[in-house]
C-alpha cells in the first residue's frame, strides 16, 4: 500500500514517485465506498495515484510510469513534428499526448497538443490529411509562380 512521504508528500504507485500532496485528490471514500482514514490536515492516509495517473488509467489504462517509458523512448519528442517538450514558467513540463486510435482505443504513441488535435480534426483519415497536403503543395506552387 502506498504509504505517505513525510508532511507534504505522497507516494504514487502509478508514476512510482513521491509527489507534493497538491498532485493528488482529497477523497474521503476508497472504491468499496468506505471511509479513508484522513490525517488531521485533512489529507488521505493512502493514496494510490496522482492526477495524472488516475487521468491516464481511466481514459487509456496505463499509468504515468508506462507514459514516462514511452516519452524516454521516443527521446521527448513529438512522433510527427519532432518538437520536444514545453517547459512551462512554473517549471511543470507540458506532456506529450497519448495518441490512439478511436476505433480500436490502441495506443499509436506520444504526439505533442497540436499534432494530435489536428489528427482528430481531421478524424483520423489518411484520404482527407492527403488532400490537406496536396491543397498545401499546390497553393504553394500558384504563389511562387
Amino acid at each position: 500500500m502506498p504509504e505517505r512521504k513525510g508532511k507534504d508528500a505522497f507516494y504514487c504507485s502509478g508514476c512510482k514517485k513521491t509527489l507534493p500532496k497538491q498532485f493528488f485528490g482529497k477523497k474521503s471514500k476508497d472504491k468499496r465506498g468506505k471511509k479513508s482514514y484522513l490525517y488531521p490536515d485533512g489529507s488521505p492516509k493512502y493514496v494510490s495515484r496522482c492526477f495524472k495517473c488516475s487521468s491516464l488509467a481511466a481514459k487509456y489504462g496505463i499509468t504515468g510510469y508506462q507514459h514516462e517509458i514511452m516519452r524516454v523512448k521516443q527521446g521527448g519528442k513529438c512522433l510527427i513534428c519532432e518538437k520536444t517538450e514545453t517547459i512551462y514558467k512554473r517549471g511543470q513540463i507540458l506532456a506529450l499526448s497519448v495518441d490512439h486510435c478511436h476505433k480500436t482505443n490502441k495506443i499509436r504513441g506520444l504526439l505533442c497538443r497540436k499534432c494530435n488535435m489536428g489528427l482528430g480534426l481531421f478524424n483520423e483519415s489518411p484520404t482527407l490529411l492527403r488532400k490537406v497536403a496536396n491543397y498545401i503543395i499546390e497553393t504553394a506552387k500558384k504563389e511562387t509562380a
